[in-house]
């Protein structure tokens, strides 16, 4: 079971997401997935979190940024 199957995202749309991100090195790979699943932890919906880190390049507080703003608005 991978991290984030862990928190109930199904392996097509972890898959996806990976494959979307365009990253070569095994571990960013590694990196992306563990900071998704923390994201996720946290309650954001793993589609937003998935476009947030996509948008932002994998950067943590960034994705954050994004998540809470559009938190703010729901």
């Amino acid at each position: 079971m991978s991290i984030l199957e862990k928190q109930g995202v199904s392996s097509e749309s972890s898959l996806s997401f990976l494959i979307e991100s365009n990253i070569k090195d095994k571990l960013v790979v590694i990196d992306r997935a563990q900071t998704a699943a923390q994201l996720i932890g946290m309650g954001f919906v793993p589609s937003q979190v998935f476009a947030a880190l996509v948008s932002a390049q994998g950067e943590r507080v960034k994705a954050l940024d994004i998540l809470l703003g559009i938190s703010a608005y729901q």
